[in-house]
Protein backbone atom coordinates (compact mmCIF):
# COMPACT_ATOMS: atom_id res chain seq x y z
CA UNK A 1 0.00 0.00 0.00
CA UNK A 2 2.92 2.27 -0.46
CA UNK A 3 5.18 4.73 1.01
CA UNK A 4 8.12 6.38 2.38
CA UNK A 5 11.27 5.38 4.66
CA UNK A 6 13.20 8.03 6.59
CA UNK A 7 11.99 9.22 10.02
CA UNK A 8 9.44 7.83 11.98
CA UNK A 9 6.39 10.04 11.67
CA UNK A 10 2.63 9.74 12.28
CA UNK A 11 0.08 11.04 9.15
CA UNK A 12 0.24 14.47 7.85
CA UNK A 13 -2.77 16.55 9.34
CA UNK A 14 -5.31 17.12 6.81
CA UNK A 15 -8.71 17.06 7.80
CA UNK A 16 -9.75 14.10 5.59
CA UNK A 17 -10.44 10.62 5.54
CA UNK A 18 -7.59 8.79 6.83
CA UNK A 19 -6.31 12.12 8.16
CA UNK A 20 -4.68 13.52 4.73
CA UNK A 21 -6.81 11.98 2.02
CA UNK A 22 -9.99 13.60 0.39
CA UNK A 23 -11.93 11.13 -0.81
CA UNK A 24 -14.57 10.69 -3.77
CA UNK A 25 -16.15 7.59 -4.18
CA UNK A 26 -14.05 5.98 -7.17
CA UNK A 27 -10.38 6.96 -4.73
CA UNK A 28 -9.62 3.56 -3.80
CA UNK A 29 -6.95 2.52 -2.22
CA UNK A 30 -3.42 0.64 -2.30
CA UNK A 31 -3.42 0.01 -4.91
CA UNK A 32 -7.05 0.60 -6.15
CA UNK A 33 -8.90 -1.89 -8.21
CA UNK A 34 -10.07 -0.89 -11.20
CA UNK A 35 -8.72 2.18 -13.72
CA UNK A 36 -10.31 4.92 -12.28
CA UNK A 37 -7.61 6.55 -10.27
CA UNK A 38 -4.62 4.92 -12.77
CA UNK A 39 -3.32 8.17 -14.65
CA UNK A 40 -3.41 7.83 -18.24
CA UNK A 41 0.24 6.92 -19.23
CA UNK A 42 1.01 7.32 -15.81
CA UNK A 43 1.52 11.43 -16.57
CA UNK A 44 -0.13 13.85 -13.74
CA UNK A 45 -0.98 16.82 -14.98
CA UNK A 46 -0.71 19.76 -12.65
CA UNK A 47 -1.53 23.39 -12.19
CA UNK A 48 -1.54 25.99 -9.18
CA UNK A 49 -4.82 27.52 -8.68
CA UNK A 50 -6.34 30.98 -9.47
CA UNK A 51 -7.21 30.62 -5.33
CA UNK A 52 -5.46 29.47 -2.52
CA UNK A 53 -5.19 26.16 -3.98
CA UNK A 54 -4.33 24.38 -6.78
CA UNK A 55 -5.89 21.02 -9.05
CA UNK A 56 -4.69 17.89 -11.50
CA UNK A 57 -6.05 15.38 -14.03
CA UNK A 58 -4.87 11.91 -15.07
CA UNK A 59 -4.66 10.42 -18.84
CA UNK A 60 -2.98 7.81 -20.72
CA UNK A 61 -1.29 8.84 -23.95
CA UNK A 62 -3.12 6.92 -26.73
CA UNK A 63 0.53 5.98 -28.48
CA UNK A 64 2.75 5.70 -25.30
CA UNK A 65 -0.06 4.13 -23.03
CA UNK A 66 1.90 5.80 -20.61
CA UNK A 67 0.04 7.05 -17.36
CA UNK A 68 0.05 11.25 -17.56
CA UNK A 69 -0.74 13.36 -14.36
CA UNK A 70 -1.48 16.80 -15.07
CA UNK A 71 -1.15 19.53 -12.25
CA UNK A 72 -0.96 23.15 -11.48
CA UNK A 73 0.16 25.34 -8.53
CA UNK A 74 -1.60 28.34 -6.95
CA UNK A 75 -0.24 31.21 -8.21
CA UNK A 76 1.05 32.04 -4.76
CA UNK A 77 3.04 29.19 -3.71
CA UNK A 78 6.56 30.54 -3.83
CA UNK A 79 9.37 29.70 -5.63
CA UNK A 80 11.28 28.05 -2.88
CA UNK A 81 7.98 25.51 -2.30
CA UNK A 82 7.23 25.18 -5.79
CA UNK A 83 11.43 24.01 -6.13
CA UNK A 84 10.62 21.74 -3.95
CA UNK A 85 7.77 20.57 -4.82
CA UNK A 86 9.17 19.61 -8.33
CA UNK A 87 12.21 18.11 -6.31
CA UNK A 88 9.50 15.41 -5.10
CA UNK A 89 8.19 15.02 -8.38
CA UNK A 90 11.30 14.30 -10.26
CA UNK A 91 12.22 11.73 -7.10
CA UNK A 92 8.99 9.81 -7.74
CA UNK A 93 10.09 9.94 -11.76
CA UNK A 94 13.63 9.19 -10.76
CA UNK A 95 12.70 6.26 -7.99
CA UNK A 96 9.97 4.37 -10.65
CA UNK A 97 11.71 4.84 -13.90
CA UNK A 98 12.48 1.07 -15.20
CA UNK A 99 15.91 1.31 -17.55
CA UNK A 100 16.29 5.09 -17.66
CA UNK A 101 12.51 5.32 -19.05
CA UNK A 102 9.87 7.26 -16.98
CA UNK A 103 7.15 4.96 -15.63
CA UNK A 104 5.11 7.55 -14.12
CA UNK A 105 5.72 11.41 -14.89
CA UNK A 106 4.39 15.30 -13.67
CA UNK A 107 4.11 17.82 -15.91
CA UNK A 108 2.06 21.26 -16.30
CA UNK A 109 -1.38 20.83 -17.19
CA UNK A 110 -2.40 21.97 -20.61
CA UNK A 111 -5.93 23.66 -21.73
CA UNK A 112 -7.10 20.25 -22.94
CA UNK A 113 -6.57 18.71 -19.84
CA UNK A 114 -9.96 17.42 -18.14
CA UNK A 115 -8.05 15.82 -15.27
CA UNK A 116 -5.37 17.04 -13.41
CA UNK A 117 -4.49 18.32 -10.13
CA UNK A 118 -4.28 21.47 -8.22
CA UNK A 119 -1.16 22.14 -5.77
CA UNK A 120 -2.21 25.05 -3.20
CA UNK A 121 -1.35 26.28 0.09
CA UNK A 122 -4.08 25.07 3.05
CA UNK A 123 -4.38 23.80 6.49
CA UNK A 124 -2.81 20.15 6.77
CA UNK A 125 -1.57 18.19 4.21
CA UNK A 126 -3.82 16.27 2.12
CA UNK A 127 -4.83 15.03 -1.17
CA UNK A 128 -7.31 14.43 -3.37
CA UNK A 129 -7.99 12.32 -6.17
CA UNK A 130 -11.07 11.76 -8.22
CA UNK A 131 -12.59 12.68 -11.73
CA UNK A 132 -11.80 16.20 -12.73
CA UNK A 133 -10.09 18.34 -10.00
CA UNK A 134 -7.85 16.62 -8.00
CA UNK A 135 -6.43 18.86 -4.90
CA UNK A 136 -2.78 18.36 -2.98
CA UNK A 137 -2.99 21.02 -0.26
CA UNK A 138 0.10 22.03 1.66
CA UNK A 139 0.79 24.00 4.66
CA UNK A 140 3.25 26.39 4.62
CA UNK A 141 5.05 25.48 7.40
CA UNK A 142 5.03 21.87 7.81
CA UNK A 143 4.46 20.14 5.22
CA UNK A 144 6.95 20.91 2.07
CA UNK A 145 9.82 17.82 3.46
CA UNK A 146 10.40 15.80 0.80
CA UNK A 147 9.15 13.11 1.64
CA UNK A 148 5.89 14.51 3.10
CA UNK A 149 5.09 16.11 -0.21
CA UNK A 150 6.47 12.82 -1.90
CA UNK A 151 3.63 11.01 0.42
CA UNK A 152 0.72 12.94 -1.02
CA UNK A 153 1.57 12.58 -4.27
CA UNK A 154 1.61 8.76 -3.97
CA UNK A 155 -2.01 9.06 -2.82
CA UNK A 156 -2.40 11.30 -5.98
CA UNK A 157 -1.07 8.05 -8.16
CA UNK A 158 -4.02 6.32 -6.04
CA UNK A 159 -2.59 4.40 -3.22
CA UNK A 160 -4.24 4.03 0.26
CA UNK A 161 -1.93 4.49 3.56
CA UNK A 162 -0.22 0.56 4.53
CA UNK A 163 -1.82 0.16 7.67
CA UNK A 164 -5.04 0.04 5.70
CA UNK A 165 -4.70 -3.17 4.11
CA UNK A 166 -6.58 -5.56 4.51
CA UNK A 167 -4.41 -8.03 5.63
CA UNK A 168 -2.69 -5.62 8.33
CA UNK A 169 -3.97 -7.59 11.50
CA UNK A 170 -1.26 -10.60 10.49
CA UNK A 171 1.33 -8.06 10.72
CA UNK A 172 0.20 -4.68 13.13
CA UNK A 173 -2.40 -4.52 16.29
CA UNK A 174 -4.09 -1.35 16.93
CA UNK A 175 -4.06 -0.04 20.24
CA UNK A 176 -7.84 1.81 19.84
CA UNK A 177 -7.84 2.89 23.24
CA UNK A 178 -4.90 5.21 22.79
CA UNK A 179 -7.16 6.86 19.73
CA UNK A 180 -10.12 9.40 19.95
CA UNK A 181 -13.42 8.76 18.57
CA UNK A 182 -13.19 10.73 16.18
CA UNK A 183 -10.27 9.60 14.90
CA UNK A 184 -10.56 5.66 14.58
CA UNK A 185 -11.80 5.76 10.56
CA UNK A 186 -8.22 6.83 10.37
CA UNK A 187 -7.42 3.09 10.98
CA UNK A 188 -10.22 1.47 9.51
CA UNK A 189 -9.19 -1.77 7.07
CA UNK A 190 -10.20 -1.53 3.41
CA UNK A 191 -11.98 -4.59 1.82
CA UNK A 192 -10.30 -6.49 -0.98
CA UNK A 193 -13.13 -4.95 -3.40
CA UNK A 194 -11.60 -1.95 -3.08
CA UNK A 195 -7.59 -2.30 -2.52
CA UNK A 196 -5.16 -4.95 -3.21
CA UNK A 197 -1.47 -5.55 -2.82
CA UNK A 198 -0.21 -6.20 -5.90
CA UNK A 199 1.25 -9.58 -4.94
CA UNK A 200 3.89 -8.01 -3.15
CA UNK A 201 2.77 -7.71 0.55
CA UNK A 202 3.03 -6.11 3.25
CA UNK A 203 5.49 -3.42 3.89
CA UNK A 204 6.38 -1.95 7.34
CA UNK A 205 9.15 0.33 5.36
CA UNK A 206 6.61 1.82 3.29
CA UNK A 207 6.33 5.36 2.62
CA UNK A 208 2.63 5.26 3.13
CA UNK A 209 3.13 3.64 6.61
CA UNK A 210 1.60 5.77 9.17
CA UNK A 211 4.07 5.98 12.42
CA UNK A 212 3.55 4.03 15.62
CA UNK A 213 2.10 7.18 17.63
CA UNK A 214 -0.41 8.46 14.83
CA UNK A 215 -3.60 10.08 16.03
CA UNK A 216 -2.40 8.85 19.72
CA UNK A 217 -4.06 10.54 22.36
CA UNK A 218 -1.61 10.03 25.25
CA UNK A 219 1.67 9.72 23.78
CA UNK A 220 1.17 5.93 23.73
CA UNK A 221 1.58 3.56 20.45
CA UNK A 222 -1.55 3.44 17.87
CA UNK A 223 -0.27 0.63 15.87
CA UNK A 224 2.26 -2.12 17.38
CA UNK A 225 4.49 -4.12 14.90
CA UNK A 226 4.25 -7.82 15.21
CA UNK A 227 7.53 -8.21 13.78
CA UNK A 228 10.41 -7.70 15.94
CA UNK A 229 12.34 -5.18 14.89
CA UNK A 230 10.30 -3.34 12.21
CA UNK A 231 9.92 -0.08 12.37
CA UNK A 232 6.91 2.06 10.47
CA UNK A 233 6.68 5.86 9.39
CA UNK A 234 9.50 6.96 7.86
CA UNK A 235 9.29 9.63 5.59
CA UNK A 236 12.49 9.74 3.77
CA UNK A 237 11.59 8.16 0.45
CA UNK A 238 9.99 5.18 -1.15
CA UNK A 239 10.87 1.95 -0.35
CA UNK A 240 11.80 -1.01 -2.43
CA UNK A 241 7.66 -2.49 -2.32
CA UNK A 242 6.51 1.05 -3.29
CA UNK A 243 8.72 1.28 -6.15
CA UNK A 244 7.93 -2.12 -6.83
CA UNK A 245 3.53 -1.60 -6.18
CA UNK A 246 3.93 1.52 -8.64
CA UNK A 247 5.52 0.21 -11.23
CA UNK A 248 3.21 -2.99 -11.31
CA UNK A 249 0.32 -0.62 -11.04
CA UNK A 250 1.20 1.36 -13.51
CA UNK A 251 2.49 -1.36 -16.18
CA UNK A 252 5.67 -0.36 -16.21
CA UNK A 253 8.38 -3.37 -17.01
Amino acid sequence: MLHNCARSTGPAPGGGFEGDIILQTDFRGVANIGQATRWTSGQVPYDWSAVTGSYHTQLKHPKTNISIIYCCFHPFIDKKDRDSIKAAMDQIVRDTSVNNKACVGFRPKTAADKNFITIRYGTGCSAANWSGSKFVTLQKNGCFSKGTIMHELIHVLGFWHEHTSPDRDAYVSINYGNIAASNTHNFNKRTTGQTENLGLGYDYSSLMHYGSTAFSTNGKPTIVVKKAGATIGQRGGLSATDVKKIRKYYGCK
